[in-house]
């Protein structure tokens, strides 16, 4: 790999036998990233100041200086790089004020699997979303959300052999929001059951963890991100409608095509979250996103992600593609909801997540007659020799159309 290809890494820890151990651990990376290790926070901000970095991971505690301060003018400095806090610190205030700063908190002592992969997942972000005013934007708010609690707690009740739907079930049954979400879409008309649903235990054991976990993610996404009342053209129920949809049609054009393993349930998950950087727009830039969708609502006009190019300057597939790469779920997620717009950006040809979603967002565009999806990239679908496939997934794109209804499915 080139030089001017390396991704550059910052790594600022006070005692020099921290950074000699990251040194030694990372060596074998020193063809891929471009690593600086320092000792003073001072020495840190220089480095920033001079020249773009794409990962800073900063310990969080320093003699003589405030780390959460410290943080915050990393912030401000470079907003476009992945903040990383690797720290001994045990004070849960401390550390929790500490998250809002950055993008990931890792415990000493940390894995040296667990470090390579934060460090390999964030320079892999700063590849897929190339737009340093997406990076900007997301890495300056003020409060970055973190990965929802509930998510990190179902992911490591999975991971023990002895765990079942009743305990998950009672993990969410502590979220009433998210409990009564999950009930409104098991009684709606995508599952078509015939009968009330009104258990949470049975609701689970109905969606399947994958799809728990993304309707977790999207409800918390929701929460930290409220529309704002100078943007009355955005809809959340419509939101969670086309996330619904596009989940649902994302999943079965992947069965459709016979893949199993783990990519339906990619498929669903990067479908119900391909638009929540539509929601942070509508969010942050209230009055400026109403002009993008009142123009996406004319008869004749560009579409929705060339307006945002045009009068915002950043796109919502980038943005939301930069938070869920933050929280580190899987790489063909996160690609998926950065490229559904424009997929043969892709170096990958193969049928994958990135595929059923923007084949998703595009027939069900067509279904709709709306600007605010995906056009149709033939080109990229003819470089994957499924072309020919398109009729049979304009007809499940029907099917689930007409599955749905025509009143929002959460209201069923």
């Amino acid at each position: 790999m080139a030089m001017a290809e390396r991704r550059r890494v910052l790594f600022l820890d006070e005692d020099p036998n921290a950074t000699a151990s990251l040194r030694r651990l990372l060596r074998k990376h020193r063809d891929e990233w471009e690593m600086a290790f320092v000792n003073e926070p001072a020495e840190a901000l220089d480095l920033l100041r001079q020249g773009n970095w794409d990962v800073v991971v900063s310990e969080l505690a320093f003699t003589g200086a405030k780390g959460l301060d410290l943080l915050g003018e990393m912030r401000e400095l470079a907003p476009g790089t992945v903040r990383i806090v690797l720290t001994g610190v045990t004070d849960e205030g401390l550390t929790g004020r500490a998250a809002s700063l950055v993008h990931q908190c890792l415990s000493k002592p940390c894995p040296a699997d667990e470090l390579r992969a934060a460090v390999e997942q964030a320079c892999l972000l700063q590849s897929i979303i190339e737009d340093p005013a997406v990076k900007e934007m997301v890495g300056g708010l003020d409060s970055l959300p973190s990965l929802p609690s509930l998510y990190l707690e179902i992911a490591s009740r999975l991971q023990s052999e002895d765990s079942d739907m009743a305990e998950i079930a009672g993990l969410i049954a502590r979220d009433p929001a998210l409990t009564a979400k999950l009930l409104q879409l098991v009684n709606s008309a995508f599952f078509g059951l015939g009968r009330r649903i009104s258990d949470v235990r049975q609701a689970a054991t109905l969606l399947g963890v994958d799809q728990l976990r993304a309707m977790v993610l999207f409800n918390h996404i929701v929460e930290s991100f409220p529309p704002q009342a100078r943007c009355p053209g955005f809809s959340l129920d419509g939101l969670y409608r086309d996330a619904l949809l596009t989940g649902n049609l994302a999943r079965r054009i992947t069965l459709h095509e016979g893949l199993r393993e783990d990519r339906p349930d990619q498929a669903f998950t990067a479908g119900v979250l391909h638009d929540i950087g539509t929601l942070i727009l509508a969010s942050r830039q209230p009055a400026r996103y109403q002009q993008v969708l009142e123009q996406a609502a004319l008869p004749e006009g560009p579409d929705l992600a060339t307006l945002e190019r045009q009068l915002l300057g950043i796109g919502h597939a980038e943005i939301g593609a930069f938070l869920l790469g933050i929280w580190r779920l899987p790489p063909r997620i996160v690609e998926a909801v950065a490229l559904h717009h424009e997929p043969s950006r892709t170096a990958y040809d193969g049928m994958c997540a990135l595929t059923a979603v923007h084949v998703a967002d595009a027939l069900l565009g067509e279904e709709e007659g709306s600007r605010c999806h995906a056009a149709l990239d033939e080109g990229y679908l003819r470089r994957l020799g499924m072309l020919d496939r398109l009729e049979e997934w304009r007809q499940l794109a029907r099917e689930v159309m007409e599955r749905a209804g025509d009143r929002d499915p959460a209201d069923r």
